[in-house]
C-alpha cells in the first residue's frame, strides 16, 4: 500500500466525503507554496479536492523542481473512481497503488509515478518553523577568545534554517533559468509535454509566442483547446502568462 493518507473530516466535495484525503482544496497559489520543500523530490504528491469540479478530486506530483503535474479524478455514476477517460478503479487507494507502480496519464514516456505520498505531519515538520526558546544572557563575548555559548537546541534549529535557505536558493535558482527564447523555465513548461518559446529567428514572426510539442516534436501557433484547457485547470498562473505574452507579442507585431 503506497502510503495511509491522514482523514480529511472537513472535506466539501461529494465525492470526498468517505475518501481519505492530505489535504482540502487549495488554490494554486498555495498548492506551489505547499510543495516547495519537495520540489526535489520527484513523485512527491498530495490528493486533494479539486478547485474545478465538485465531484473530483485532484492528484498533484511534482515532475521536476520547476513544474508540478495535476490530474483528476472523477467519480463515475456507478460509484467508480475515473482517471484521464480510459482508467476505472474501485477504490481511490486502487488508484495510489495502480500509479506507485505506473506512470500517471499524460506521463507515460516520461515515467512519473506516485512515489512519495506528503502528509500533514510531513508539513507541520518541514514547512511550519517554530520559535527556538529564548536564550538567557550571555557574558560579554571577546574576540581575542573563541567562546561557544549556543545551546543544543539553538544549533540543530540554526541546521534546519540553513538547510531552508539553501532549499529556497535551489528553487529560486531554477525559476530564474531562462531558455535559449528569453523566457524564464518556469513559464516555458506547461502540461503534457507541451512548452511555449518565442520566435528569435524569422524576420516575419520575431517575437512571436509559439508552443512545441515535445512528445512528437510539431510546433504551433495556438495550444490545442484540450492543452489549454487541462493548463488552466492545473496551472492558472501559468495560462495567465501565457494568454499576457501572447496579446503583448501581438500588439507588438501589429505595430510593426
Amino acid at each position: 500500500m503506497v502510503g495511509q493518507l491522514a482523514l480529511f473530516k472537513n472535506s466539501i466535495s461529494t465525492v470526498s466525503q468517505n475518501v481519505q484525503l492530505s489535504f482540502s482544496s487549495m488554490n494554486n497559489c498555495k498548492v506551489e507554496r505547499l510543495f516547495r520543500p519537495f520540489m526535489d523530490k520527484r513523485g512527491a504528491y498530495i490528493l486533494r479536492n479539486s478547485n474545478s469540479e465538485n465531484n473530483a478530486l485532484t492528484i498533484s506530483v511534482v515532475d521536476n523542481k520547476t513544474h508540478i503535474y495535476h490530474f483528476r479524478v472523477t467519480h463515475l455514476p456507478d460509484g467508480k473512481y475515473g482517471v484521464g477517460g480510459s482508467h476505472h478503479f474501485d477504490s481511490i487507494q486502487k488508484i495510489m497503488d495502480h500509479f506507485h507502480k505506473k506512470s500517471v496519464p499524460g506521463h507515460e514516456n516520461s515515467h512519473l509515478l506516485l512515489s512519495h505520498p506528503i502528509e500533514r505531519k510531513h508539513i507541520s515538520k518541514e514547512v511550519v518553523e517554530e520559535r527556538p526558546p529564548m536564550p538567557t544572557p550571555r557574558d560579554p563575548i571577546y574576540n581575542s577568545n573563541k567562546h561557544y555559548y549556543s545551546d543544543p537546541q539553538e544549533r540543530d534549529h540554526l541546521d534546519t534554517v540553513l538547510a531552508r535557505c539553501k532549499e529556497a536558493d535551489d528553487y529560486f535558482e531554477q525559476r530564474s533559468k531562462k531558455c535559449s527564447c528569453g523566457l524564464y523555465m518556469w513559464e516555458s513548461d506547461l502540461v503534457r509535454g507541451w512548452m511555449m518559446h518565442r520566435d528569435t529567428e524569422g524576420p516575419d514572426a520575431q517575437g512571436q509566442i509559439f508552443f512545441l510539442d515535445t512528445n512528437t516534436n510539431n510546433s504551433a501557433w495556438d495550444l490545442p483547446p484540450n492543452i489549454e484547457k487541462e493548463l488552466m485547470d492545473t496551472s492558472l498562473i501559468k495560462w495567465e502568462n501565457m494568454k499576457k505574452l501572447k496579446k503583448a507579442a501581438n500588439k507588438n507585431a501589429n505595430q510593426k
